[in-house]
């Protein structure tokens, strides 16, 4: 729901809180959830940049690999880092606990494995002739992913085709724009229209349980 309205915070954490307080957590544990899935997703996103640069992508013209390896050494000293002992965030009232070393190389090879499968949703729908070698088309699909999101448009929409477009030359961009429309389809309005679904059905089941408990009496 929040990849597809945009403002990821108020719109994902309104729906996780919705859900999660119905089983009894407060807004201090949601929002513990909350950092620790967008921990995930941006650990996810560094690791699939650092194996990207460490492969050399075209698009480096030769320098990508020192960024690569710089990125490949912080990762290895946050996991040396979190192994020593439990660590935690203090924000107001609020204290974030840092996953164990364990979860976070979890979180790492779960958030590189769900970039990699979004990206890979697009390139099969690219044309042969269009479709540039897949360590080139990361740089490109990743900025265009996290300037959209930064710009909390909708789904980043527009942002991302933007972004894609310039990237490719101008005969490869009529193909490109028809596998963006049929992309938004499948990876965004697909999973938005079932999430939806999953939402009615959520609340539907609530209001069903909260009308028994009234004609039980307190």
């Amino acid at each position: 729901m929040s990849n597809t309205l945009g403002f990821h915070a108020l719109t994902g954490g309104a729906v996780r809180y919705r859900i999660y307080a119905s089983a009894g957590l407060g807004a201090g544990d949601v929002a513990r959830i909350v950092g620790l899935a967008g921990l995930g997703v941006g650990l996810g996103f560094a690791v699939v940049i650092t194996g990207t640069l460490c492969w050399q992508p075209a698009l480096g013209h030769g320098w990508g690999r020192l960024p690569g390896a710089l990125l490949l050494v912080l990762l290895a000293a946050l996991l040396l880092w979190l192994r020593r002992r439990p660590r935690t965030l203090r924000l107001w009232r609020w204290t974030l606990v840092f996953p164990a070393a364990g979860t976070a190389a979890l979180q790492m090879l779960l958030g590189g494995v769900e970039m990699l499968a979004a990206i890979g949703a697009l390139v099969v729908l690219l044309p042969l002739g269009v479709a540039p070698p897949f360590v080139d088309f990361v740089p490109v699909y990743v900025g265009a992913v996290l300037v959209g999101m930064a710009s909390h448009s909708p789904g980043g929409l527009g942002v991302f085709e933007t972004i894609m477009l310039a990237a490719f030359p101008a005969a490869a961009r009529a193909d490109l724009l028809a596998a963006l429309l049929c992309y938004r389809l499948t990876y965004g309005l697909l999973p938005f229209a079932l999430a939806g679904v999953a939402l009615g059905a959520f609340e539907l089941r609530e209001r069903r349980r909260r009308r028994a408990v009234c004609r039980s009496g307190p």
